[in-house]
C-alpha cells in the first residue's frame, strides 16, 4: 500500500516538475497541455475520495504557487479529484479495476474515462481562467485544443506505462 502510494506521489512530482518548467512556458495559438493529469487519472480505484481530495488540493497548490496563478488549478485539480471515482465508476464496463489503464479497462473505456477527466479540468480552469463569457468562441477552443493536446501527450505517456 505504502509502495503504491509513493510510486504515485513520485510520478506526480514529475510530472508536476515537467509541468511548470517544460510546458507552460510553451504556448502554441494559447493551447495548454497540463501533463500532470495523467498522474491523477492513473490513481488507484481503492483510493479514498478524502485521499483524492487532500492530494489534488495540494497539487494545485503547489502548481499555483509556482505559476502564479491564483486559485485556478486548485479549484480544477480538486473538482477533477472529487468526480474521479463516479466517473471511473461511469466508464468502466469491469468492477475489479485496481489501476485505471487501457490494460485493465480496455481502450475504449479508458479514453472515455481520460477524455472526460480532461475535458472537465481544462473546463474548469479555462472558465475560471477568463471569468465571463464574452468571448466564447475563443474560450471553446482554448478549452477544445488545449484538451485535444493534453490527451494527445496522455496516449504517449499511457504507451510507455
Amino acid at each position: 500500500m505504502k509502495n503504491t502510494l509513493l510510486k504515485h506521489l513520485l510520478l506526480l512530482a514529475f510530472l508536476l516538475f515537467v509541468q511548470v518548467m517544460v510546458l507552460q512556458p510553451v504556448h502554441f495559438w494559447s493551447l495548454t497541455p497540463f501533463i500532470y493529469l495523467f498522474s491523477v487519472i492513473a490513481w488507484p480505484a481503492n483510493w479514498s475520495v478524502y485521499r483524492n481530495l487532500l492530494i489534488g488540493f495540494i497539487s494545485g497548490l503547489i502548481l499555483d504557487f509556482c505559476l502564479d496563478t491564483p486559485g485556478m488549478h486548485t479549484m480544477s485539480l480538486t473538482l477533477v479529484a472529487y468526480l474521479r471515482l463516479p466517473l471511473l465508476r461511469w466508464c468502466s464496463v469491469k468492477e475489479d479495476i485496481v489501476e485505471p489503464s487501457e490494460k485493465s479497462m480496455g481502450f475504449l473505456s479508458f479514453w472515455k474515462y481520460a477524455f472526460l477527466m480532461v475535458l472537465i479540468h481544462h473546463s474548469c480552469f479555462f472558465l475560471v481562467e477568463s471569468f465571463s463569457f464574452f468571448s466564447l468562441l475563443t474560450l471553446l477552443f482554448r478549452i477544445l485544443g488545449s484538451t485535444l493536446a493534453s490527451l494527445l501527450l496522455l496516449f504517449f505517456l499511457e504507451r510507455f506505462r
